[in-house]
């Protein structure tokens, strides 16, 4: 079974490859385009969805990537900010089948990020004790 988002980009390759004549003699590679030199890196990747973001959330993406914390801390901050968490929203638009979006745990409101970690009862009394 695919995403919806998959169908999308499938319909777009099968126009791609529709528009020209592939050439049987050359010889395939793989370019990167995050780096001029086309070799991929952590570096060149950081550096290519850094300016994807613009505004005050560089800030916070800044002081995200610097802060002293375990990676895996900073990594969960980040999906947090762009909203990737797995919640069943995010879920359902990505085309997964669900069988509900109420929260789990609270059974009250639909489980999206920002009810997770900001609007659910347990969450706002962990962050008073932070």
């Amino acid at each position: 079974m695919r995403f919806q988002c998959e169908s999308v980009l499938e319909e777009d390759l099968l126009r791609y490859i529709a528009k020209g004549a592939l050439n049987k003699e050359s010889k395939d590679y793989v370019v990167w385009g995050g780096d001029s030199l086309g070799a991929f890196s952590v570096k060149s990747t950081y550096a290519s969805m850094y300016t994807q973001v613009s505004g005050a959330s560089n800030d916070i993406f800044k002081i995200l990537w610097q802060a002293n914390a375990m990676p895996k801390a900073q990594i969960t901050a980040w999906r947090i900010l762009l909203d990737r968490v797995p919640t069943r929203i995010n879920l359902i638009r990505r085309g997964v089948s669900v069988n509900s979006s109420v929260c789990t745990l609270c059974q009250a409101s639909e489980e999206m990020t920002q009810h997770l970690f900001l609007d659910y009862t347990f969450a706002q009394r962990v962050w008073t004790l932070c």
